[in-house]
């Protein structure tokens, strides 16, 4: 089954009700009636990409801070270099949050929200 969004989805079926008939003659055509009702429980298999646009980070390129605004309370931030190293982490307390860049070197980050089980990735650069 796929999802609106073309991602594949598992879903598991409980069946509440049987009632009815469910017999077949010798030609494997039905006779009779069967019918149930039963509640579904879905649960996408793939990842949907989510975008930053309700997230603002600046100065881009960062000197010694980068402003992420635009957070959820208690959300993880993580950065990491290039090679997928992690180099900083933190949680959130507010919906503006200044993570000081001064340690960093020069180039290219990545820096990932995390709340619950949505996760919006970003990059920056740091001069």
């Amino acid at each position: 089954m796929n999802a609106p969004n073309g991602n594949a989805t598992y879903c598991n079926m409980n069946y509440l009700e049987r009632g009815g008939n469910a017999a077949t003659d010798e030609n494997n055509s039905g006779i009779g009636t069967f019918s149930w009702t039963s509640n579904a429980t879905c649960t996408p298999l793939g990842l949907e990409e989510i975008s930053l646009e309700s997230i603002a980070m600046y100065p881009n390129p960062a000197t010694n801070q980068l402003v992420v605004n635009g957070l959820s309370l208690n959300e993880k931030i993580s950065i990491y270099d290039l090679t997928g190293k992690l180099l900083l982490q933190k949680t959130t307390y507010n919906a503006t949050e200044t993570i000081d860049t001064s340690h960093l070197k020069s180039g290219l980050y990545f820096i990932s929200l995390e709340n619950g089980m949505v996760i919006r990735k970003g990059k920056f650069i740091k001069q």
